[in-house]
Protein backbone atom coordinates (compact mmCIF):
# COMPACT_ATOMS: atom_id res chain seq x y z
CA UNK A 1 0.00 0.00 0.00
CA UNK A 2 1.09 3.50 -1.11
CA UNK A 3 1.91 5.60 2.24
CA UNK A 4 3.49 8.35 0.95
CA UNK A 5 4.44 9.85 -1.95
CA UNK A 6 7.03 13.01 -2.86
CA UNK A 7 8.26 14.21 -6.59
CA UNK A 8 11.43 15.56 -6.73
CA UNK A 9 13.05 17.33 -9.38
CA UNK A 10 16.17 15.05 -11.12
CA UNK A 11 18.39 17.34 -13.26
CA UNK A 12 21.75 16.41 -12.76
CA UNK A 13 22.62 20.62 -11.40
CA UNK A 14 20.52 19.89 -8.25
CA UNK A 15 24.48 18.36 -7.22
CA UNK A 16 26.68 20.99 -6.18
CA UNK A 17 29.65 19.37 -7.70
CA UNK A 18 27.87 18.86 -10.61
CA UNK A 19 26.61 21.98 -11.24
CA UNK A 20 29.93 24.29 -10.20
CA UNK A 21 29.11 28.44 -10.59
CA UNK A 22 25.49 27.92 -10.61
CA UNK A 23 25.20 25.46 -7.60
CA UNK A 24 23.68 28.36 -5.30
CA UNK A 25 21.18 28.71 -8.01
CA UNK A 26 19.51 25.29 -6.96
CA UNK A 27 19.73 25.49 -3.12
CA UNK A 28 16.07 26.41 -3.21
CA UNK A 29 15.43 23.19 -5.02
CA UNK A 30 17.83 21.36 -2.75
CA UNK A 31 16.24 22.08 0.38
CA UNK A 32 12.37 21.32 -0.79
CA UNK A 33 13.82 18.10 -1.86
CA UNK A 34 15.62 17.44 1.55
CA UNK A 35 11.86 18.54 3.12
CA UNK A 36 9.89 16.10 0.85
CA UNK A 37 11.95 12.92 2.64
CA UNK A 38 11.66 14.46 5.60
CA UNK A 39 7.83 13.49 4.93
CA UNK A 40 8.32 10.19 3.71
CA UNK A 41 10.50 9.69 6.84
CA UNK A 42 7.72 10.45 8.80
CA UNK A 43 5.27 8.24 7.09
CA UNK A 44 7.43 5.30 8.45
CA UNK A 45 7.22 3.06 4.57
CA UNK A 46 8.64 -0.60 4.53
CA UNK A 47 10.15 0.50 1.39
CA UNK A 48 11.11 3.41 -0.43
CA UNK A 49 10.98 3.53 -4.19
CA UNK A 50 12.85 5.76 -6.49
CA UNK A 51 11.58 6.56 -9.47
CA UNK A 52 13.64 8.15 -12.49
CA UNK A 53 13.92 8.81 -16.44
CA UNK A 54 15.34 5.59 -18.45
CA UNK A 55 17.51 4.96 -21.26
CA UNK A 56 15.29 1.68 -22.56
CA UNK A 57 11.54 1.20 -23.98
CA UNK A 58 11.01 -0.74 -20.60
CA UNK A 59 11.09 -0.17 -16.97
CA UNK A 60 14.80 -1.33 -15.42
CA UNK A 61 14.78 -2.20 -11.60
CA UNK A 62 17.75 -1.61 -9.42
CA UNK A 63 18.44 -3.08 -6.10
CA UNK A 64 19.52 -1.20 -2.78
CA UNK A 65 23.65 -1.41 -3.23
CA UNK A 66 23.93 -0.41 -6.80
CA UNK A 67 26.37 1.97 -7.81
CA UNK A 68 26.17 5.32 -9.59
CA UNK A 69 28.25 7.92 -10.94
CA UNK A 70 28.41 11.41 -12.39
CA UNK A 71 31.47 11.04 -14.46
CA UNK A 72 29.12 10.87 -17.24
CA UNK A 73 28.80 14.73 -16.14
CA UNK A 74 32.89 15.54 -15.79
CA UNK A 75 32.24 15.13 -11.69
CA UNK A 76 34.09 12.11 -10.32
CA UNK A 77 31.67 11.28 -7.75
CA UNK A 78 30.02 7.92 -7.15
CA UNK A 79 27.05 7.34 -5.06
CA UNK A 80 25.23 4.25 -4.03
CA UNK A 81 21.43 3.58 -3.79
CA UNK A 82 20.06 3.01 0.25
CA UNK A 83 22.59 1.52 2.99
CA UNK A 84 24.21 -1.46 1.34
CA UNK A 85 27.51 -2.04 0.72
CA UNK A 86 27.29 -3.60 -2.78
CA UNK A 87 24.94 -4.21 -5.21
CA UNK A 88 24.95 -6.56 -8.34
CA UNK A 89 28.57 -6.38 -10.30
CA UNK A 90 28.39 -4.81 -13.61
CA UNK A 91 25.22 -2.59 -13.49
CA UNK A 92 25.13 1.15 -12.86
CA UNK A 93 22.41 3.37 -11.94
CA UNK A 94 20.99 6.17 -14.37
CA UNK A 95 21.67 9.60 -13.49
CA UNK A 96 17.67 9.82 -12.60
CA UNK A 97 17.95 6.72 -9.81
CA UNK A 98 21.45 8.02 -8.97
CA UNK A 99 20.58 11.49 -8.29
CA UNK A 100 17.99 9.99 -5.99
CA UNK A 101 20.45 8.20 -4.64
CA UNK A 102 22.65 11.29 -4.08
CA UNK A 103 19.12 12.85 -2.63
CA UNK A 104 19.27 10.00 0.06
CA UNK A 105 22.71 9.69 0.99
CA UNK A 106 22.72 13.51 1.62
CA UNK A 107 19.59 13.22 3.93
CA UNK A 108 21.08 9.79 5.73
CA UNK A 109 18.49 7.86 4.60
CA UNK A 110 17.97 5.30 7.34
CA UNK A 111 14.62 4.34 7.20
CA UNK A 112 13.79 1.70 4.85
CA UNK A 113 14.83 -0.41 2.22
CA UNK A 114 15.39 1.47 -1.26
CA UNK A 115 15.09 0.06 -4.59
CA UNK A 116 15.02 2.15 -7.96
CA UNK A 117 12.98 1.88 -10.99
CA UNK A 118 13.82 3.61 -13.87
CA UNK A 119 11.20 4.37 -16.63
CA UNK A 120 11.83 4.35 -20.37
CA UNK A 121 10.11 7.18 -22.32
CA UNK A 122 7.82 4.17 -24.08
CA UNK A 123 7.01 2.05 -20.81
CA UNK A 124 3.84 0.52 -20.79
CA UNK A 125 2.05 -2.01 -18.96
CA UNK A 126 2.72 -5.53 -19.85
CA UNK A 127 -0.01 -6.35 -22.06
CA UNK A 128 -1.05 -2.69 -22.78
CA UNK A 129 -2.40 -1.79 -26.56
CA UNK A 130 0.23 0.41 -27.96
CA UNK A 131 -1.70 3.60 -28.70
CA UNK A 132 -0.15 6.55 -31.51
CA UNK A 133 0.20 9.99 -29.64
CA UNK A 134 1.36 13.23 -31.10
CA UNK A 135 4.44 14.34 -28.99
CA UNK A 136 3.43 17.40 -26.71
CA UNK A 137 5.84 19.68 -27.89
CA UNK A 138 4.82 19.79 -31.23
CA UNK A 139 6.97 17.78 -33.10
CA UNK A 140 6.55 16.43 -36.41
CA UNK A 141 5.40 12.27 -36.36
CA UNK A 142 4.27 10.29 -33.65
CA UNK A 143 5.26 7.89 -30.81
CA UNK A 144 3.68 5.24 -29.45
CA UNK A 145 3.17 4.03 -25.65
Amino acid sequence: MLVAAAVCPCPPLLVPEVAAGAAPEMDTARAACTDALGVLAAARPDLLVVVGPGDGAGPETYPEGTPGSFKGFGVDMDVRLGRAADGPAGRELLYGPAIGAWLLSRTGWAHAPVQALAVGRTSRPSGAPRRARPWPDGRSGWRCW
